[in-house]
């Protein structure tokens, strides 16, 4: 069951990659033929590829780490569940890979992820190291530091389901803030792409309603160097309107 899972991930992750290439690279297209009147261009365009790859690659990142807090924070408060109910934190963590699988089915990540922690638990690991693998491997900070103060209690005899519940409250109200802050800034955002979309769509206008009002910018050094100049400058924008709202709690 592991080694299939682990191919449909894999597989998914090729063909995500696949089609943002296809995408960066027809955005590269069509700027060689608006901007210089050519895909030959593209050779020069080709820049655009990488800055669509990193910016999907960053949305793509936001909203994976913003569903890994959100079913940690179920799979804690099934934990604090199983603590009230007696039984034991490896046993507990048993039960919260039942209950993540009810609620995001067997091949969320959350799943896949306890289904590994208790393997570990299953071969004498200590649950402590078994979670901190899984922390550290998640890369987000509010997991990491939930892991130290985790493996202290643990060790030192500390309230188990306080820390646990404290945590999985924490987790939720920043991701409410997240949330109040997206709903803000979500008209911004659509101001933002739409200002960074209407050079290409004024030049993309001229070039269907008044072909011959742009013919001297194309073909010659002078005109080339211009456009090269503008959309330089045309990438330099869109990156930096993407930075200002790119707002993180």
């Amino acid at each position: 069951m592991s080694t299939k899972i682990n191919s449909m991930l894999e597989e998914s992750g090729r063909l995500r990659f696949a089609c943002w290439l296809i995408l960066g690279l027809s955005v590269a297209a069509v700027l060689a033929k608006l901007f210089f009147n050519s895909f030959l261009w593209i050779i020069f365009t080709i820049f655009s590829v990488p800055l669509v790859l990193i910016e999907l690659y960053k949305a793509f990142l936001r909203k994976r780490d913003r569903e890994t807090k959100k079913e940690f924070k179920d799979a804690l408060l099934s934990i604090v569940f199983s603590l009230n109910a007696g039984l034991s934190i490896e046993n507990a963590f048993v039960e919260a890979l039942h209950e993540m699988g009810r609620l995001y089915g067997k091949y969320s990540n959350i799943y896949i992820q306890f289904s590994v922690i208790v393997r570990k638990l299953k071969r004498n690991i200590t649950v402590e190291e078994a979670f901190d693998q899984y922390a550290r491997g998640t890369g987000l900070d509010d997991i990491i530091y939930f892991s130290e103060v985790f493996i202290y209690a643990k060790r030192s005899g500390g309230n188990l389901m306080a820390i646990i519940r404290e945590t999985a409250n924490l987790i939720s109200e920043k991701l409410e803030l997240e949330d109040q802050i997206l709903t803000k800034i979500s008209g911004k955002k659509a101001e933002q792409m739409i200002m960074s979309l209407m050079p290409a769509a004024m030049i993309a206008y001229l070039r269907l309603s008044s072909d011959h009002f742009l013919d001297c910018l194309y073909g010659n050094l002078l005109g080339n160097l211009l456009m090269m100049l503008a959309l330089l400058f045309y990438a330099f924008a869109f990156w930096l309107g993407n930075r200002i709202v790119d707002i993180r709690v």
